[in-house]
């Protein structure tokens, strides 16, 4: 496809830090924009904060229409077949591409159509700026890479002061989510890197607290001594650091993205489980509203200096001087790094499932 012609398309990454997120209000909407939300798998806690951090972040102009919503529960024929619905009624589709490259061919549809497509997480493939307006994901290619790394670096070294020298028969258990998605082999990549213990596989949990707590009960039967935990999703995290505890197994050190309980969690464990150190970067759910305002700047033809690519922000870490932050008044899944106020997150978590 040729490139588009709008100047807020992007075809390299524009890298930057949270701390340069700009507003809507920046933007000067003055016209009517309809907008998507294609998300592949829509159900958890973390998706349900996503949507809702979109609706906020629309709910500041009167110019936007209702959302248009599809969850594809994990169904790639049904995620392509969303894309294609929306097209027919949005300006601007955002799309959580979990099935990948598959849905390469719907994104193109709906692009030639004359709809401004941006994906804010998962890898399509194909060409920004000219298969779709950009890519908003926190994590494309060596982003995520990076983030694997500090992850595999930081979980080594809490496990070798735990035990007094890198345990050699030890492996940190990498908790992943769909099965083969690409960005959980990214970051296995950075992993690999960054970390002196060996590190397994990325166990497919499909981003599921229920199917953690799965993984945690098989690890302890396939390996003989897991030291530490490398979780995407913090809900993940924390079903299988309960289930550890469960059946007595000593909690082990975990890195993983920010969430409520895991906060109550270490300050519940910390006298009685030595070895227990928690590091959490941002869950991110506000890049859908850097994705959204960079839609919306292609509507006004406007070119727009927002970054596109983010570091994960360190929110929690236990062996330096960033303590757990539990809000006791907040369920343990809320996402304390989200943009959405208390009301809001009690709201969303409460229809989570």
């Amino acid at each position: 496809m040729d490139k588009l012609r709008s100047p807020a398309a992007v075809t390299v990454p524009v890298h930057g830090s949270h701390e340069q997120l700009a507003s809507l209000a920046e933007l000067n909407l003055d016209r009517e924009v309809r907008v998507g939300l294609a998300d592949g798998a829509g159900r958890n806690a973390w998706r349900r904060t996503v949507r809702a951090e979109l609706e906020d972040e629309m709910s500041g102009s009167s110019f936007f229409t209702p959302l248009a919503f599809r969850d594809a529960e994990g169904d790639p024929v049904r995620a392509s077949a969303h894309i294609d619905e929306l097209a027919e009624v949005v300006d601007v589709l955002l799309v959580y591409a979990d099935s990948g490259s598959t849905l390469l061919p719907a994104i193109q549809r709906a692009t030639r159509r004359g709809v401004y497509v941006v994906i804010f997480g998962g890898v399509v493939g194909g060409h920004p700026g000219s298969d779709f307006l950009a890519s908003v994901n926190v994590g494309g290619g060596e982003t995520v890479v990076r983030h694997g790394r500090r992850y595999g670096s930081w979980v080594s070294q809490a496990a070798t002061m735990a035990h007094g020298t890198a345990p050699a028969d030890g492996v940190i258990l990498h908790l992943g989510g769909t099965r083969e998605n690409a960005y959980s082999e990214l970051v296995n990549a950075g992993l690999r890197k960054g970390s002196s213990i060996a590190v397994t596989d990325p166990v497919s949990t499909d981003w599921s607290a229920k199917e953690g707590t799965v993984a945690a009960r098989e690890s302890l039967k396939t390996y003989r001594r897991v030291v530490g935990i490398v979780s995407e999703d913090s809900a993940v995290a924390l079903a299988a650091l309960r289930e550890f505890r469960r059946v007595g197994h000593p909690l082990v050190p975990c890195a993983t993205q920010d969430m409520n309980g895991l906060a109550r969690l270490w300050y519940e464990c910390r006298e009685n489980e030595p070895r227990f150190q928690l590091m959490t970067t941002s869950s991110r759910t506000w890049v859908v509203r850097v994705a959204l305002r960079r839609g919306v700047a292609a509507i006004l033809e406007a070119v727009w200096w927002e970054p596109t690519e983010f570091d994960f922000p360190v929110i929690e870490d236990t062996l330096s001087s960033r303590p757990p932050v539990w809000r006791p008044e907040l369920p343990d899944e809320a996402i304390n790094s989200a943009l959405v106020d208390a009301s809001v997150l009690r709201r969303v978590l409460a229809e989570a499932e």
